[in-house]
């Protein structure tokens, strides 16, 4: 009863967005790693392009495997923004002690 090319996972929800959330926050925070460890690197720029890139053929992947019916787009969101707002408030919270 499965369409060819979607995710047949998806059509167990709960075990899914655990699965999805799980996936997205890794690769954000190995996204985020990079660019920090990057930083004023002489390829700079190529390494940004290049994750760039990665995180567009990952969002790809996902809307084509999912069923759409069962997609949620906010905990992508939440997943892939949660480490930057994570560091940006660690940042604040250290320029706030000095």
């Amino acid at each position: 009863g499965q369409k060819a090319g979607r995710a047949i996972y998806a059509s167990q929800k709960q075990a899914y967005y655990v699965f999805l959330f799980s996936n997205t926050s890794a690769l954000s925070t190995s996204v985020l790693v990079i660019m920090s460890l990057t930083y004023r690197f002489p390829f700079h720029l190529e390494v940004w392009f290049a994750t760039a890139s990665m995180l567009v053929t990952y969002a790809s992947a996902v809307f084509a495997v999912t069923l759409d019916e069962s997609f949620r787009f906010r905990y992508i969101l939440i997943a892939s923004v949660g480490p930057f707002a994570l560091r940006c408030l660690i940042q604040i919270f250290k320029s706030i002690e000095v």
